[in-house]
Parts: C-alpha cells; structure tokens; sequence
C-alpha cells in the first residue's frame, strides 16, 4: 500500500494541474481577450508614438489632459478620412472616456494641471479673527487722547503701559508684569522706549522727563528747561524730542548734562503726536490746533521754522511714517469726516502733496503700518469702535475687527515676530490682535551645513 506522503505527492500534483487546466479554460481566455482589446483600443494613440521599449505600457501619464504637448501623436492625414472619421480618432474617444470618468468639463484640467503642463498656483485665503486672542485688565487707565501712555520695545519684546501714577511693564515672551516706578503725587503723561535699547523716558504732568534702566529698575537722568507737561516724545538715535501742552517741541541729547540743544515753536496748542522718521532726517508733530507741522534736521543741525504745514479737520493724534518709503507719511485725526490722509512729504518743497483720499468718517486714534505687506492697521473711535485693515496704495479696507467694547485710546505692535497688535481702550481693558501675516522661516538646507562642517581647523 502506498504510504501516507506519497499520497499528499499526488494530491498536490492533481491540484496543480487541475489549477492550470481552469485557467486555460475558453471562457477565461475569452475574457482575457475582451479586457486586453478595450485597453489597447485606450492606450494605442501613445504607444504608437513610443519607440524602442520592451513594455510600451509601462511608464505612460494618463492623468495629463494634452497629453500632445509631451508625446505628438501621430494622427491620418485629412485626405484620407472622412469628416466623421476625425471626429472619432482614438486620441478624442479616449480624452472623452477619460473626462466623463474623472467627472470634468472641457474647460477643467485633470489631477490639477493645466492644458500647458504647468500647475496653477493656489492661494490660500487669508483670515484674520474678529476677537482679540488675549485680553488683560488696565485699570485707572487716562482716557485723555492728548496723552501717550501705551509703548513697545522691539529688542525685549515688551509693553509699558502708564496707569494713573505707575508704569508697569509685561513681556510677552515669559508672560510676566513688573512694576518700574511710581509717582507718589503726579499723573504720568507719556512713556516712550528708546530704539533698540532697554531705557525708557517716562513724563509726567509736573513737567518732568526721567530716563529710567529697566533692567535695573532705577532712574538714570532726568531732563531740563521743560516748562509744561509732555503729552508726546520721539526718540532719533541718542537725540529725544519733547511736545508739550503749550506746543512748544524741545530737542534733548542724552550724552551731555545740559541736554537741551534747541526749542522751536509753531503749534498754538497741545501736542497729541510725535513720529520721527526712519531716516532721522524729518520731525512730523501732530497737534489739537489741526495741523501737521514737518520739520527738518541735518547733520544733527534742526531747523527752527517748519518745512511743511499739513492742515486737517480735527486734531491730529495718529502719525505713521512708511517703513519701505520714506517720504509716505499717513496721518488721522479726530474729526466728523475726512479722518485719514496719505501724504508725500517732499524734503526740497514746502507743500505737502496728499495723494490718496480714503473716506474714513469714524475717529482716527492710531495707524500701525504692516512690516510684511503694503497695508496697515487702523484704529478707528466713535459710537462704534473697531479696527480695520487697508491696503495701499488703493486705500482699500480688507479686514474688519469689531469686538471693541469701550472707545480704543492708542494701538501698536506687540510680538516678536511683529504680527500683533494691541490696543488700549476706555473700559479698561488690554487687547491684543492677530492681525499680519509674519513671513515664513526659511528652512536650513542639509546641504549647506555638511559643507561647512568640512571646513574646520
């Protein structure tokens, strides 16, 4: 008898061959031939056109519309076909079958791809929130827009805010509030940071500028022959300019003990603003008697008259220089219509030339121009507060952020990456706002760092 194994032997070799046999079978091999056929009547037009390959199915695109701009096709010649026979050539049926199967019109482009092979670009839309992300408490806040008590330094990436007597200071990065000082029995009138540095000048309404170290928390020098409160203050280098309540703008240098250079005076009322120029080259004061007074320096010398008059409908408290043109210089003021105005400051005329005319009725208390984009931010009061983003140089409004309760005092940046912004506001409260887009990091390439590792001594 055979054994066991042998019997397993010849199942198994009955099975295979009963396996073979089925798949040879006519009715499999007819369906064989059925799916092959509707596949080359799909695929002839390009494999014609591919010459000298073992497999010319292999590696063909057929997810690309015109497919003609990649592989020519070799088409009959006009002559000898019919009119009908064009129409039905295999290159049209199968970009019919392949349309009404990826579902798209004539006009559409399959997997994303234009007619030409290039992919269009696809611009994600952008968003800005209409509520401030975070929120703190500014209690005994002045609600005076003649005053300027809402600062930001760039290098340490925090905001002083002066609230009745006290100066507090909140970094953005640890999240932590520190008191500076404290006047016993004087308001503070204006705070201002020096550029790049860690000092700031502090006013307050007994006539007195103090310079104060706030990493030491200790006061470093004070400034004379201030004779009225200072409602604004602009830093230029180691140069810093004073507007008082009597419109008189004095010019302090900081280095030398009797630190007053000049005074000059053309304003017949309060100082609400002060803005130098990212040159240094022009002085530009806002002021309750409705103008806007440029002034020019050189070579550290200050000219005593104005270079420029700009008249407005209400006083002045918003001014912004332009950081990529400098002689664009964007005022608001605080006034029932006309409230925002662009103009072109020239330093060889005398005349102010206003080139846009933006239709802004609303309270123009502070302009943050976009370090990122042609557009900016501003902050507008009245019955209904809110801030709104306009591109320029069409002056056309973008974005709109309405979750403003009381009516907003002062606005500037506040982030390292330069993308928010806060705003002051009368009931007390600390907002701060999404509201640029910061341009994206570049990624280090691998590439560049083995080639400098390689070069070490």
């Amino acid at each position: 008898m055979p054994s066991l194994r042998t019997k397993k032997k010849v199942e198994h070799k009955l099975r295979g061959q009963f396996s073979k046999r089925a798949r040879k079978t006519p009715t499999v091999v007819r369906k064989r031939k059925k799916r092959r056929a509707k596949i080359d009547a799909l695929r002839k037009p390009f494999v014609d056109t591919i010459q000298g390959r073992k497999n010319p199915y292999k590696s063909v695109d057929r997810y690309i519309r015109d497919i003609g701009a990649i592989y020519p096709t070799e088409t009959p010649r006009k002559t000898d076909l019919k009119p009908a026979e064009v129409e039905d050539t295999p290159t049209r049926v199968w970009r019919h079958n392949l349309k009404s199967a990826l579902m798209l019109d004539d006009n559409a482009a399959a997997s994303g791809y234009q007619s030409d092979g290039v992919k269009p670009s696809r611009k994600r839309k952008r968003y800005v929130s209409q509520t401030p992300f975070k929120m703190l408490d500014a209690p005994n806040i002045a609600c005076d827009l003649g005053l300027n008590v809402l600062d930001w330094n760039q290098k340490n990436h925090c905001i002083s805010i002066a609230l009745s007597n006290k100066v507090y200071i909140w970094n953005s990065e640890s999240r932590q509030i520190q008191l500076l000082c404290e006047s016993p029995t004087h308001t503070i009138t204006s705070i201002r940071w020096i550029n790049g540095g860690t000092h700031i000048c502090v006013a307050t309404d007994d006539s007195r500028v103090v310079l104060w170290d706030t990493t030491k928390k200790t006061p470093v020098r004070s400034f004379r022959k201030i004779k009225n409160p200072v409602g604004a203050m602009s830093w230029n280098s180691q140069f810093i300019s004073t507007g008082d309540s009597s419109g008189e703008v004095l010019n302090h240098d900081s280095r030398i003990s009797d630190s007053c250079i000049n005074n000059f005076k053309h304003h017949t009322a309060h100082i609400c603003s002060m803005e130098w120029d990212w040159n240094g080259n022009f002085l530009a004061t806002g002021s309750s008697d409705n103008t806007v007074a440029i002034w020019k320096c050189y070579n550290e010398t200050f000219e005593v008259s104005p270079r420029q008059v700009l008249p407005h409908n209400g006083f002045v408290r918003g001014l912004a220089w332009c950081p990529w043109d400098f002689s664009i210089l964007v005022t608001g003021s605080v006034s029932s219509e006309d409230n925002l105005r662009v103009w072109k400051i020239n330093g060889a005329s005398n005349v102010g030339q206003r080139i846009e005319r933006p239709k802004v009725n609303e309270d123009v208390t502070g302009i943050v121009w976009n370090p990122f984009a042609k557009e900016m931010l501003v902050a507008q009061g009245g019955n209904s507060s809110y801030c709104a983003i306009y591109r320029y140089p069409s002056m056309k409004k973008t974005f709109q952020m309405e979750s403003n309760e009381g009516y907003i005092l002062s606005s500037v940046i506040a982030s390292k990456d330069q993308a928010t912004v806060a705003t002051a506001s009368a009931d007390e409260r600390l907002r701060f706002w999404r509201a640029f887009e910061p341009l994206p990091k570049e990624k280090k390439s691998k590439k560049s760092e083995d080639t400098f590792r390689k070069f070490r001594y």
